[in-house]
């Protein structure tokens, strides 16, 4: 961080994000590797109650596992890639309250409209609307 930040800054909301943030990543830690320890051992424990009960079926159980990690891995990729497809795609889309709204409705001045020609909304959003008009009207 710059150095403008830290003298811009008061010392307690310094001293209270870094206790924030090494609280933050103490807890991810903690719970990552707790989460990871108790994996492995489900997985080794169930490994140990599939030879005991069949050492055939356990070798064809492992034998299979990497198809099914390959299997996994591609899913996740196709995942991935259209989950990215879909931000994207989302981020360049207008919010939904605009969709709604005539184009002609969005340019002119709100302060001087005929007031039986209401514009065209979404249900729920037509106080929010007035009050949209109502504030522009009065910042001119």
């Amino acid at each position: 961080m710059p150095l403008r930040f830290f003298t811009a800054t008061r010392t307690g909301e310094i001293q209270s994000r870094l206790t924030n943030d090494v609280g933050g990543v103490q807890g991810v830690v903690i719970n990552t590797a707790t989460t990871i320890v108790s994996n492995l051992s489900t997985v080794l424990s169930t490994i140990i109650a599939m030879a005991f009960i069949s050492s055939l079926l356990t070798l064809i159980s492992l034998g299979l596992l990497p198809l099914f990690l390959w299997i996994t891995y591609k899913v996740g990729t196709i995942r991935r890639t259209t989950s990215k497809e879909t931000q994207q795609s989302m981020a360049w889309s207008p919010p939904p309250s605009l969709l709604s709204i005539p184009t002609n409705r969005m340019f002119q001045d709100h302060g001087h409209q005929d007031p039986h020609d209401e514009p065209i909304l979404q249900e729920g959003t037509h106080n929010s609307w007035n009050t949209v008009k109502r504030s522009r009207r009065y910042r001119h």
